[in-house]
């Protein structure tokens, strides 16, 4: 199950990392915003994923 869960958050970091290279076409909020809210989400998934490793 830990290891389902390391691909799921590591898939949604690539994914937001993505997102965040092409601030261009992200229009629905500011970009400022946008960072802000991936940011603090990649930091805490970043922290669980190193936790699942350890396990």
């Amino acid at each position: 199950i830990l290891e389902a869960f390391v691909k799921d958050d590591s898939l949604f970091v690539k994914s937001c990392r993505h997102l965040m290279s092409q601030n261009e076409k992200v229009v629905t909020m500011p970009q400022f915003e946008f960072r802000n809210i991936c940011d603090t989400k990649l930091e805490s998934i970043e922290k669980r994923i190193c936790s699942y490793k350890q396990v």
